[in-house]
């Protein structure tokens, strides 16, 4: 005999379904700092435009244009590691058949 007795085991707990990995409520996804700085970035991104320059929204859109071009260069070649000039020849040729269907003459500043 021994002086140590056998303890039970513990009982398996279960846990409810809401308190599973992913399942959050709305409420709880509203009570992060994360959710309200994503609202007043949002409202201030849609607020720009009625305060800023022409010069500042063009120069954002030509921002934003290079973003997207540096997106989809880093996932042409991040994940081959090959480089197609294809792409920009059909881009090229897209923009020269814009302009000619265009029909509009060349800005001065462009010739020089």
């Amino acid at each position: 005999m021994s002086d140590t007795t056998a303890e039970a085991a513990p009982e398996a707990t279960t846990t409810p379904a809401a308190n599973t990995v992913g399942a959050s409520s709305l409420t709880d996804r509203l009570r992060r700092p994360r959710t309200y700085a994503v609202l007043i970035a949002s409202v201030l991104l849609l607020a720009l435009p009625f305060y800023l320059d022409r010069f500042w929204l063009q120069a954002g859109l030509f921002a934003m244009a290079a973003a997207i071009g540096a997106i989809g260069l880093n996932m042409l070649t991040g994940a081959t590691g090959q480089l197609s000039m294809g792409h920009a020849f059909f881009l090229a040729v897209g923009a020269y058949s814009y302009c000619i269907l265009r029909g509009s003459p060349v800005p001065r500043t462009a010739t020089h």
